[in-house]
């Protein structure tokens, strides 16, 4: 998903996030890596976006992103989530 961050709109991010957790096995795990946006948008709409889905978070690292300068405020998450195992949708 290196890819993806503030590169589709939030509409679409929440649609491919539903459709992972719908094809999850209950009890499956999805691995976030490197997915990178802005530090305000992290807190804002991405946080909230992940698990508004229904994903129980195992793993939630946060760090800065410093490849293309501090004043960008860029931040990494990655994340180990996981399809609970009862009130799944499937």
């Amino acid at each position: 998903m290196h890819v993806l961050c503030d590169w589709i709109p939030t509409t679409l991010l929440h649609l491919l996030v539903l459709d992972i957790y719908r094809v999850l096995r209950p009890g499956g795990f999805f691995w976030l890596d490197h997915f990178f946006c802005a530090g305000d948008q992290l807190e804002e709409i991405y946080a909230p976006l992940f698990q508004s889905v229904g994903f129980n978070k195992l793993q939630w690292v946060v760090g800065r992103k410093l490849d293309r300068g501090p004043e960008l405020r860029e931040m990494y998450l990655s994340a180990l989530l996981e399809k609970h195992l009862n009130n799944s949708w499937s």
